[in-house]
């Protein structure tokens, strides 16, 4: 960035800001039984920096659910498991513009749990714990995550934006007995964004 500045490809108009919010389908890899995901709510803010007339830097502050749901049977008892895993996610993006309306982008991203819990039913009773990762001897899941995506916009209109994204964790999300398992985080999100 200092290089563009420096012969002056970088504009000097500040960043458009602007809201965002939309629903996520999000679930995670490895496990030894199937599962079926998890549908939550995306919402928070983003910033828009110009750096030419086709390429821009997108930051982003975001509130994301994720986790996944499945189902285990034993000795003739169905126990349902939802794993609700909340995070404070800050994405980072470069955006091309293909079209006037179209534009694709890769990124990055990091994450910090705010919410870790594990709710578990069977027949009409259930039980809901927070997951601890301060906890080596048992189940638990961490508080940092990190990742990458990639994802195509379309701006409808100079205010209205739609997002289209695929992200994948890098980090396993779970520990069993201290020991990390295979357990990424993949997520499929559509937002909209209005820009001031």
């Amino acid at each position: 960035m200092l290089c563009m500045a420096a012969t002056g490809s970088i504009h000097a108009a500040m960043p458009q800001l602007g809201i965002k919010g939309g629903l996520g389908f999000s679930d995670i890899s490895g496990a030894s039984i199937p599962t079926n995901g998890r549908i939550g709510i995306q919402v928070g803010g983003v910033a828009i920096q110009k750096i030419s007339n086709t390429i821009n830097l997108q930051f982003e502050a975001l509130y994301i659910q994720k986790g996944t749901h499945l189902s285990h049977t034993s000795g003739g008892h169905t126990y349902e498991f939802e794993y609700n895993l909340d995070y404070f996610e800050i994405p980072i993006l470069a955006t091309l513009k293909i079209t006037d309306i179209w534009g694709i982008y890769a990124g990055g991203y990091g994450s910090l749990a705010l919410n870790k819990k594990l709710k578990i039913s069977e027949g009409g009773s259930s039980t809901e714990t927070n997951i601890s990762n301060q906890d080596s001897e048992s189940f638990s899941a961490d508080t940092l995550d990190y990742g990458v995506l990639i994802g195509a916009q379309a701006q409808l209109t100079n205010n209205w934006m739609l997002d289209l994204r695929y992200d994948f964790g890098l980090k396993d999300t779970f520990k069993n007995n201290g020991t990390s398992t295979e357990s990424d985080h993949r997520t499929l999100s559509l937002t909209a964004a209005y820009l001031f």
